[in-house]
C-alpha cells in the first residue's frame, strides 16, 4: 500500500494546506454572506426565542442559526461583530437561548439515563 501523496504537481497542491485555511481573497465571499445574512438571522432567531412552548421545528431552527453563527466565526471574527451593539445583541440572544427550557420532545425519554454534567465532560478531555 502506497501512502505517499500523488506525484502529479497539480494534485499535490491541494495537500499543502487544509481547506479551511483560506487567504483573505478566498474568504471574501463569506464576508459578504455574513454582512448580508447576520442581521436577518439575528432578527429571525430573536423572534423564534420569543415563542412560548416552541415546537421541535422551532428549536431546530434556533439550533441551525446557532450553528451558522459558530461556523461563521470559527476561524475569524467577522468585522460586523466588532460593532459592540451587534456583538451585544448576539450575546443577549445566546443568553436567552441558554435560559430557555428544553422542549419535552428534546428531553430523554428514560428518566434513568444519567444526564451529562460539565464535570463529566472535563474528565473526558
Amino acid at each position: 500500500m502506497n501512502l505517499d501523496p500523488p506525484a502529479d504537481e497539480s494534485r499535490s497542491a491541494s495537500y499543502e494546506s487544509p481547506p479551511w485555511f483560506k487567504s483573505d481573497e478566498e474568504r471574501t465571499p463569506i464576508y459578504h454572506v455574513v454582512e448580508e445574512t447576520f442581521p436577518h438571522l439575528l432578527s429571525i432567531c430573536s423572534r423564534l426565542v420569543q415563542i412560548g412552548n416552541p415546537s421541535i421545528k422551532v428549536a431546530d431552527l434556533i439550533k441551525l442559526i446557532c450553528k451558522i453563527f459558530w461556523s461563521s466565526i470559527y476561524l475569524e471574527i467577522p468585522n460586523k461583530l466588532f460593532d459592540p451593539n451587534v456583538f451585544n445583541a448576539w450575546m443577549v440572544l445566546f443568553l436567552n437561548i441558554l435560559e430557555r427550557p428544553v422542549p419535552r420532545e428534546g428531553q430523554p425519554t428514560d428518566p434513568e439515563v444519567p444526564r451529562l454534567r460539565l464535570t463529566d465532560v472535563d474528565a473526558a478531555v
